[in-house]
């Protein structure tokens, strides 16, 4: 394509076009741009404003377990409770979220939740490796690190969850190690004394920069031949 063609002059001539701008959506441009798709990129807002800034960005490729499993059930009244919990509710909220909650209790079932955990091991598996291969190793190096992550606890014993959720590691193939007090203090000895245990998932990772990562890959999307405008896409056409 001559370059009074090139997508970049003339956006109409793209071979697909992603909506989104967000690290799905540049990864999703970027790799079909390097299969030979020219590929223009649509988003209402810059590039990585959006959900792709504001996260923890972790990347875990040995990740399975779905927040819905089984036993999780006797914990909600709880969390709607605890303003300390790991969500907060606004009362006026509870009533109208009811049919939601229903829904996430029904996918804690162990079949749906096992279909869940083969779902997401399908999608995960392999994502470390698609950065390092989309960044360089430099810049993997620069921004990427792969160390695992901790889940901690303050009880003695394991709850039906757990028990569960590493249930469904070992029939996966992702490898775990359970470390006592001791193990964990020595591991990370700035975690509070309260914590008696925790599980090491190895093999996992994460960003040290959430935009900076979104940047540096729409970079690479620019220099391979991508496109992007700013616009809100209101409505979709299907041509047959």
């Amino acid at each position: 394509m001559s370059k009074k063609h090139s997508v970049k002059n003339d956006p109409s001539v793209a071979d697909v076009t992603v909506l989104g701008a967000g690290i799905v959506g540049i990864t999703s441009a970027l790799e079909l741009q390097r299969r030979g798709y020219t590929t223009l990129l649509v988003d209402r807002d810059d590039p990585g404003n959006g959900c792709s800034f504001g996260n923890g960005g972790a990347i875990g490729p040995n990740t399975c377990t779905p927040f819905a499993l089984p036993g999780i059930l006797r914990k909600i009244p709880g969390w709607y409770l605890d303003p300390d919990g790991p969500i907060t509710v606004n009362p006026g909220w509870a009533l109208r979220s009811a049919p939601w909650v229903l829904r996430w209790i029904n996918s804690s079932r162990q079949d749906a939740a096992r279909r869940s955990a083969r779902g997401m091991r399908f999608l995960h598996d392999g994502c470390l490796d698609a950065y390092r291969d989309m960044l360089g190793a430099a810049l993997y190096a620069d921004l990427m690190r792969e160390e695992g992550y901790l889940y901690v606890y303050e009880s003695a014993a394991q709850s039906r969850s757990e028990l569960f959720a590493e249930a469904l590691r070992r029939e996966l193939g992702i490898p775990s190690r359970m470390l006592d007090a001791d193990e964990l203090r020595e591991l990370e000895p700035s975690l509070s004394g309260e914590f008696r245990r925790a599980t090491l998932l190895p093999g996992n990772g994460h960003t040290i920069n959430p935009k900076r990562l979104v940047d540096t890959l729409f970079g690479k999307l620019q220099a391979a031949g991508g496109a992007f405008i700013r616009a809100e896409a209101t409505s979709l056409e299907v041509i047959n």
